[in-house]
């Protein structure tokens, strides 16, 4: 009885890709939640408007629809969803970084906005890679694994970006560039470009 029980777990879980995956779009999530958390106070101590608050997070939104809809082509395109998964976790570093070199509101939008076109690579390559990498019949929960690592962090993350705030803006940002350098370290070694699997 449990052999059995432990034999259909064993089938369910896909290659240590996934699992791997998963976890850094998680940390990147949680880090990009953060940005989100901090964004409109840090914009209002640069002296911004309510009106420029709304345009540095709305920014943010813009490059990600934007980069979403090109990077999603080019992984199908060139079939480099590893690649495009390690670009994407770098996005979060260069908006961490770029918004504590930022000393107007004006420039926190344009980093924000160009740092989400390369964060976005993340997601529909990570997406591409687990329908990749799993046959049908398991295909659902696994989108439904992936989409809770997106989602949960968006609780988590403002909760770590409100105590962090303590120390400062830039901790926030410290803390969340070191999440997204080593969600891509993490991928870069442990995942590789693999062939589809046989439905």
């Amino acid at each position: 009885m449990y052999g059995r029980f432990f034999n259909k777990i064993l089938a369910m879980l896909p290659n240590k890709g996934i699992i791997v995956v998963c976890f850094s779009l998680f940390l990147v999530y949680m880090g990009i939640m953060m940005i989100y958390t901090m964004l409109p106070l840090y914009v209002n101590s640069l002296k911004g408007s309510v009106y420029e608050i709304g345009l540095a997070i709305g920014s943010g939104g813009t490059g990600y629809f934007v980069g979403a809809l090109l990077f999603g082509w080019l992984s199908d395109l060139v079939k480099r969803r590893v690649a495009f998964i390690i670009l994407g976790h770098l996005g979060l570093p260069i908006i961490a970084v770029g918004i504590t070199l930022s000393k107007t509101p004006l420039q926190v939008m344009a980093v924000h906005f160009v740092g989400s076109i390369i964060a976005s690579a993340s997601y529909p390559s990570i997406m591409a890679y687990t329908a990749d990498m799993t046959t049908k019949e398991v295909r659902g929960r696994w989108m439904g694994v992936v989409s809770a690592s997106f989602f949960l962090p968006m609780a988590l993350g403002a909760c770590v970006a409100g105590y962090a705030l303590q120390w400062g803006y830039n901790m926030v940002c410290y803390i969340a560039a070191v999440m997204g350098m080593f969600s891509a370290v993490l991928v870069a070694f442990l995942v590789k470009e693999e062939k589809l699997v046989e439905e």
